[in-house]
C-alpha cells in the first residue's frame, strides 16, 4: 500500500511544532514519512497517496483526536493555529471539491495551548507526544499494545 505520514507545523511557533515533533518520535517505519508547514499545496502534494495520516496541532481540547477526514468534513479550528490563511482544512475541503482526495485520509489533531512566535514545544503538548505516537501507529495498522 502507498502509505505516508505527514507532520504538519512550525516548530519556532509553540505547540504549531507538535505535527513534526509527533513523526520525529515515530519508530522506523516502512512507509514515507515527511515534515512540512502546512502549505495548502504542500498538504495536497500528498494526496495522490492510496493511505495519507496528517498529523497537525489544534487550538483547544485536551485530548489527541482521529478524524476520518473521508467521511467527515474538517473541522476549522485545525487551521487557527497556522500562519497561512489557506491551511489544513481548507486543503482538505478544496481537494473534496475537486475530487482528488486519497483512498484513505485521517487527521491526527493534536491539543495545543502556546502557538507563540519564538517559543518551544509547551509541556502541555510535549506531554501529547505519546498518545499522538500511539493513535498514528494504530492508524498506520502497526499498532501493539
Amino acid at each position: 500500500m502507498n502509505t505516508v505520514i505527514v507532520g504538519i507545523g512550525n516548530p519556532t511557533r509553540g505547540d504549531d511544532g507538535i505535527g513534526h515533533a509527533v513523526v520525529d518520535a515515530l519508530p522506523p517505519l516502512p512507509v514515507r514519512i515527511a515534515k512540512i508547514h502546512g502549505e495548502a499545496t504542500e498538504i495536497m502534494d500528498f494526496f495522490n497517496a492510496q493511505k495519507v495520516i496528517l498529523v497537525d496541532a489544534m487550538v483547544g481540547g485536551d485530548e489527541v483526536v482521529l478524524i476520518d477526514a473521508i467521511s467527515t468534513k474538517t473541522p476549522h479550528d485545525l487551521s487557527n493555529a497556522s500562519t497561512h490563511a489557506f491551511g489544513l482544512s481548507q486543503a482538505v475541503e478544496l481537494a473534496r471539491a475537486l475530487g482528488d482526495l486519497p483512498g484513505e485520509l485521517w487527521i491526527i489533531a493534536v491539543p495545543g495551548l502556546n502557538f507563540e512566535h519564538g517559543d518551544d514545544l509547551s509541556e502541555f503538548a510535549k506531554n501529547k507526544i505519546d498518545s499522538a505516537v500511539k493513535l498514528t501507529l494504530k492508524t498506520l495498522g502497526n499498532f501493539h499494545a
